[in-house]
Parts: structure tokens; C-alpha cells; sequence
């Protein structure tokens, strides 16, 4: 089996940014920034399909994202280089998988392997002045693996995991962006896995109890600021347990059940007059609520 398309783009914007306050030391004249651009996005698609329970599968691709403006930001303390645009970056995708069923559909797998080349890449920069701007990073790479597994235990019980690995890197220095051949790709954890435990009950009519306990786990990642702070990796746990119907459901839920504090992100100063302050973010800590949900 056979898919082939295309896309054809096309784009056309105007913009006028300012930026004021304290935090910008007074008021920066209005910046006036036009871009343009077109072109195609193909597509092709290869599956082999022997049977209802295995697919092998090749695709490759093609993805675009538009460039666009900056706000500006004040120089001093922030590098008089920055840019006051930023161009489109794009990328071409191969990958290769299969999709595997067993036992009567009690056991399904699915794995890829792929392998990215990305072009002009969107990079936010944060030089410790207290703004970011975004900045057009060279070239990069990634390649790696996906695997996902599902299994049903028991009847009403499912165990559904999947994983990868990502190895990203820079294959271009770019000084602006604080970017150096070889180094990690920004923002890109190398290992990633989210494990779901799910049990279902059928109840009176058509109402079923649903308990579901999940944990998702973030492997460590490169921060945007020209330090290249390193942030740990995390994992975080979930509960939730309800009743659900056709046309509605109730639930009480537990996030983050073992109230782990995960860093997000650093980015450096707080502002060009406060620069004695990190600037963090952090996930939110266990939190325990009621939610309903109808179908309208």
C-alpha cells in the first residue's frame, strides 16, 4: 500500500512590536518586520500489511514552520545582535516500524526507528539579561526509538507503556545562539516512558468504574540559556478513580500522587534590573480535586 501527497504553502506577514516598563529600561521604538514564504511539504508512505494483526510501514517527510518577529529588547544589558527576526526552519523525516498484535489482541506492540534532519532550526536564546528573543540555529540532527507495548492482564485490566530515546545534536555553531557543533539540542530529553494501569468495571446499566494510575518520566534536558543549564530528570505519578457513562463522567483525582518537585525550566535573571534572581519554573505539587465531564 501506497500514499503519496503534498502541501503547497504560503505566507505573507506584517508586524509592529514594542515593548515598555520598568523591565525594558523605558520604551524601545516600534520595530517594523514583513516576512514571506512558500513552497511544498510531500509526503510518502509505504505499508506492508500480510495479515489484520502486523503492519510494516516506511515514511518519509517533509515539515515546515514560518519564521516571524521578536520583541525587541533593550541593549544594553541585552547583546545589541540580537535579532529582530526570526526565518523559517524545516525538516525531513524517515522513519521506519512495524505494528504487531498477539494472543487474540491481548498483546500489542508497536516500534519505529527514525531519523531527523533539521534546517534553520527556531531556538529561543536567553542571554541572562532578563528577555529571550528567538534565533535561527543552523543546522541539527536527531535520531532514536519508539516502542510501545500494550497488554491486557485480566479482563477490565490494561497495561499500556511506551518509551524512547532521542539522540539530538547540533551540527552547526552558531555564536548568536550560543550554539556549538555537537552539542545537545535544546529542550529534547533523551529518554522519555509513560507507563498507564487501567481497570475497568462494568456497574449497573451502562456505567462502568474506571481507576486509572499513570507516571510519566522526563529524562534530563539542555536549558535555552548560553550557560546550557542542565535540568534533572523527573518523573511524575497520577490517580484517578470514577464512574463513567455514555454521556458523562465523575472522578476524584490525585496529580502528582508523591508530590515531586520537577525543575521545568532556568532561564536565568529575572531582568536587566534584577539580575541576582533566577528566573525558574517548577511543576505543580500533588494536587487532589473532583472533576465531571457531559456530552452535550
Amino acid at each position: 500500500k501506497a500514499t503519496v501527497g503534498a502541501r503547497y504553502y504560503t505566507y505573507h506577514s506584517n508586524s509592529v512590536t514594542s515593548v515598555s516598563g520598568v523591565s525594558a529600561n523605558g520604551t524601545s521604538a516600534p520595530l517594523y518586520g514583513r516576512a514571506s514564504n512558500s513552497g511544498v511539504t510531500p509526503k510518502l508512505n509505504l505499508a506492508y500489511i500480510p495479515d489484520e494483526n502486523t503492519t510494516v510501514y516506511g515514511t518519509v517527510s517533509k515539515g515546515f514552520r514560518p519564521g516571524g518577529p521578536n520583541s525587541p529588547i533593550p541593549s544594553p544589558p541585552c547583546p545589541a545582535t540580537a535579532p529582530t527576526q526570526f526565518g523559517p526552519d524545516s525538516v525531513w523525516n524517515y522513519e521506519l516500524g512495524e505494528k504487531l498484535r498477539f494472543l487474540g489482541g491481548r498483546v500489542s506492540i508497536a516500534g519505529d526507528v527514525f531519523y531527523i534532519d533539521w534546517s534553520s532550526v527556531q531556538q529561543q536564546v536567553a542571554p541572562g539579561c532578563g528577555f529571550k528573543f528567538t534565533a535561527n540555529a543552523g543546522k541539527a540532527r536527531a535520531y532514536g526509538a519508539e516502542l510501545e507495548i500494550g497488554l491486557i492482564l485480566a479482563p477490565g485490566l490494561v497495561l499500556s507503556q511506551n518509551a524512547s530515546y532521542t539522540h539530538a545534536t547540533n551540527t552547526t555553531s552558531v555564536p548568536l545562539a550560543g550554539v556549538v557543533a555537537g552539542q545537545r539540542l535544546l529542550d529534547v530529553p533523551q529518554a522519555t516512558a509513560n507507563t498507564n494501569l487501567t481497570y475497568r468495571r462494568p456497574l449497573a446499566g451502562t456505567m462502568s468504574f474506571v481507576a486509572r494510575l499513570n507516571n510519566s518520566y522526563v529524562g534530563s534536558i539542555e536549558d535555552i540559556t548560553f550557560t546550557r543549564n542542565t535540568l534533572p530528570s523527573y518523573d511524575l505519578a497520577g490517580l484517578r478513580l470514577g464512574v463513567e457513562d455514555k454521556s458523562w463522567s465523575a472522578s476524584l483525582f490525585v496529580d502528582n500522587l508523591t508530590n515531586k518537585k520537577a525543575l521545568l525550566s532556568d532561564t536565568g535573571a529575572l531582568s536587566a534590573n534584577i539580575s541576582i534572581f533566577n528566573r525558574i519554573a517548577t511543576n505543580q505539587p500533588r494536587t487532589a480535586g473532583v472533576d465531571a465531564t457531559y456530552k452535550f
